[in-house]
Parts: structure tokens; C-alpha cells; sequence
């Protein structure tokens, strides 16, 4: 368990970097471009609702894929299976509701969207930012609190 929460830190950390633009990597370099594609070529609309999911579900498995790396090693860290499917689910609503209002608004949806694809770049930055936090957090929470502790005893406390 403690490996796994190390790895999976380390790989949240990583992408937190990615995402923060601190290591060029092109791991992540096709989240922001889907939608931006999207919409500028109008294309989405054009694909249907039912044709536009399956294009966004196979466009994106090679950027989310990463991200569920570390998750899924996060929740297999946890050693719970309820917490476990409580993490996997979560991300899984937290990702299905927005894209499903997103596409039951079919082409009025694009307007709403603008201002993310706008401000992508910043968006992006903050959400490497929280993720290299929490990535270094769940990477040295085991080894501080034995190294605090290791400390105490050496100290006589």
C-alpha cells in the first residue's frame, strides 16, 4: 500500500508538472486541443449527438488514460473496496455529468464551452498547480510522518 500511494503521487505530480507547463511532454497536449478543434471547425455539431460521444470518448482515451493511472493506483492504496469504488465512481460522475448536460444541449452547448477553451491555458495551469500539491502530499505523507516520527525518537520525545 505504501508503494502504491508513493507511485501514484510521483504520477499525479507529473502530470500536475505537465499541466502546469513545467515539462514539455505531449502527454497531455491533446486534452486542450479536442475542444478547441471542435469548435473552431464547427464539427462537432455536424457529428450528431450519439456519433460526437464516441469521437470524444475515442479521442480522448489517450489523454484521460493517464490521469486514471494515478487514480486507480490512489484507490487501490486506499486498501478499501468501498473506497476504492467510491474514487473510481466519483471521477466517473464528476467526468459523465458535465459531458452529458454538455451533450443534451447539443450546438447550444459550444457557447457555453467558449470561455473554457478561452481561458484553457490558465485553467490548465491551476488544475497542475492543485495536482502537483496533491501529488507531492499523497507521495511524502508515509515517508514525513516516519521520518517526524524517527526524528521524535532520536530526539527523546
Amino acid at each position: 500500500v505504501g508503494v502504491l500511494q508513493v507511485v501514484g503521487g510521483v504520477a499525479i505530480a507529473f502530470i500536475g508538472l505537465s499541466l502546469m507547463g513545467t515539462l514539455k511532454t505531449r502527454l497531455l497536449q491533446a486534452c486542450g486541443s479536442a475542444l478547441g478543434f471542435a469548435l473552431q471547425g464547427g464539427r462537432l455539431h455536424r457529428l450528431g449527438r450519439l456519433s460526437s460521444g464516441v469521437a470524444f470518448a475515442a479521442y480522448c482515451a489517450g489523454c484521460c488514460g493517464p490521469l486514471l493511472y494515478p487514480l486507480f493506483l490512489f484507490a487501490a492504496a486506499s486498501g478499501s473496496l468501498i473506497v476504492g469504488t467510491a474514487i473510481a465512481a466519483g471521477f466517473a460522475l464528476a467526468m459523465a455529468i458535465p459531458i452529458g448536460i454538455l451533450g443534451s444541449l447539443g450546438h447550444r452547448a459550444l457557447a457555453l464551452v467558449r470561455p473554457v477553451v478561452d481561458n484553457y491555458d490558465t485553467i490548465s495551469r491551476a488544475a497542475g498547480v492543485a495536482l502537483l500539491a496533491f501529488g507531492v502530499l499523497l507521495a511524502l505523507n508515509r515517508p514525513l510522518i516516519s521520518f517526524i516520527d524517527a526524528t521524535h525518537r532520536l530526539l527523546g520525545r
